[in-house]
């Protein structure tokens, strides 16, 4: 395998841009890897599928896929196959600081892994392509720059989320529709108040409809899904404090509790065995 990085982009900034170039002179299988950063990875030539969880992503020309900091994948590629793509990362506080936490969604959303690959048909026009050969031209060289190139392009995908994410809500049942809202606010503390008011609906219809779609109640599928979160974080260098804040959880506590009582083992101690491997 050889790899040849084409550009790189600031490397203590907000934004982190690199293009590479990466030739498999035989089957190729990766390493279970784990990322650090939000991550879009846009192919520009090849092909490589990326196996994450039970769901398989395999990326064309043209394609992007999204992935949260946490989340871990393998790669394969077939022999003689040279991937060239566009790879951008970037952490969650730069958005928090400007206010745009919500371009996080596609990122987050856990739809049947729906929401991770998104290729050139989903857009509306060109603005987003515009924008990536913008993001790696060589004289895109300041961090004002990148940041406005990228926030661009978040917005197009966000978009692209949002008009999915209506058609979802013309073509899915109604239970569909609430466990996917869950599955996309874990982070943002909705209320039950909040989802009878969204759905339009009553509370003793919220649970029935809940239940019969997850087999598990409000409270307890919205735990599993933190904790989940919250341990693919941890398993990629992130401390337990910040993914007990990232994953939803209001305090330290009640996230240590529960995590030792899912797991079996304490927050602390997990970061530590990742920290070891």
């Amino acid at each position: 395998m050889d790899a040849r990085p084409i550009g790189d982009h600031l490397s203590m900034w907000d934004v982190r841009v690199r293009q590479l170039v990466t030739t498999f002179s035989e089957p190729y299988t990766s390493k279970i890897k784990t990322k650090r950063y939000y991550e879009i990875t846009y192919c520009v030539a090849g092909e490589i599928t990326y196996h994450i969880g039970t769901a398989n992503f395999t990326l064309r020309p043209g394609d992007l896929l999204l992935l949260r900091p946490g989340e871990t994948f393998t790669r394969t590629a077939a022999p003689g196959m040279t991937f060239d793509r566009v790879w951008i990362g970037f952490e969650r506080e730069w958005l928090e600081r400007i206010g745009m936490e919500r371009l996080l969604l596609p990122f987050e959303s856990d739809v049947h892994g729906q929401d991770k690959l998104l290729h050139p048909e989903d857009f509306p026009d060109d603005f987003w392509r515009q924008t990536l050969a913008q993001l790696h031209r060589e004289n895109c060289d300041t961090e004002v720059q990148l940041r406005t190139c990228t926030l661009c392009l978040l917005w197009s995908i966000y978009e692209v989320f949002y008009s999915r994410g209506r058609q979802r809500r013309r073509e899915d049942p109604l239970g569909k529709q609430i466990v996917s809202y869950v599955n996309a606010s874990l982070q943002d503390n909705a209320t039950l108040d909040e989802l009878t008011t969204r759905f339009h609906i009553s509370r003793a219809s919220l649970y029935r409809l809940f239940k019969a779609e997850t087999g598990e109640s409000i409270g307890e599928y919205i735990s599993k899904k933190r904790l989940q979160l919250a341990r693919e974080m941890m398993l990629g260098g992130v401390i337990p404090k910040r993914a007990c804040q990232l994953s939803g959880f209001r305090d330290y506590s009640t996230f240590y509790r529960a995590y030792k009582r899912r797991y079996g083992i304490s927050p602390s101690c997990e970061g530590k065995q990742a920290k070891e491997k």
